[in-house]
């Protein structure tokens, strides 16, 4: 991570800590990741709500955060944030993918060849980032606005997270993908756990009129 973004990161870090005594920290970032996917999307109203004096700090947590994603698009921040509130020993499914591991798992997943990406238990989404990245360092934006990209996870919180490192990322680096799949499943059963964003990029007319 680079020093924009970690000095943007630690910000964000002391706005959390200091939610620790009026709603405990877990809690919090919860209630916090619920508001801002719902801001984000517009979809899944907020199950769990934030107090009134802690607004503020929500809100100043939502400018650091996005601030540290754009300075550094290529980093976990949202696994780091849930790695230091300890989400990994909660009880919850969330276990953080060393960077190296995050670059052997893209290569394997995503492979060197085509333009589609599957993950399951995709987490806070690095391994797809890494992934993107990959294809636009390599093949340039043309190759990647003709990727399909599915992601899925048991956890609504991590479908959550994933969202908006996704967007933050391909603002970053504005593109956009053929699709984006983020999805709420329990990868073994199939069973849906009602939390899913889909996008496609439209057809254009200029696409329509070369077919």
């Amino acid at each position: 991570m680079n020093p924009a973004a970690k000095a943007h990161l630690n910000q964000a870090m002391n706005f959390i800590e200091s939610t620790r005594y009026r709603m405990g920290v877990s809690q919090f970032l919860t209630a916090f990741i619920d508001e801002w996917a719902f801001h984000q999307t517009g979809l899944y109203p907020c199950k769990n709500v934030i107090p009134g004096d802690l607004e503020e700090t929500a809100i100043a947590l939502s400018k650091s955060l996005s601030a540290a994603m754009h300075a550094d698009p290529v980093s976990d921040v949202l696994g780091y944030v849930l790695s230091e509130a300890g989400f990994h020993q909660k009880g919850t499914s969330f276990y953080p993918t060393p960077t190296d591991v995050s670059d052997l798992l893209q290569a394997l997943i995503g492979g060197e060849e085509g333009n589609t990406f599957y993950e399951p238990c995709c987490g806070t989404s690095i391994n797809a980032i890494l992934w993107m990245e990959g294809m636009l360092q390599k093949h340039g934006p043309d190759a990647l606005a003709d990727s399909e990209l599915t992601l899925e996870d048991i956890d609504p919180l991590m479908i959550k997270c994933s969202m908006l490192q996704l967007v933050h990322y391909l603002a970053s680096r504005q593109v956009t993908p053929k699709a984006l799949n983020v999805i709420g499943v329990d990868v073994i059963t199939r069973r849906l756990t009602g939390v899913a964003y889909y996008a496609e990029r439209p057809v254009t007319v200029d696409a329509v009129m070369a077919a």
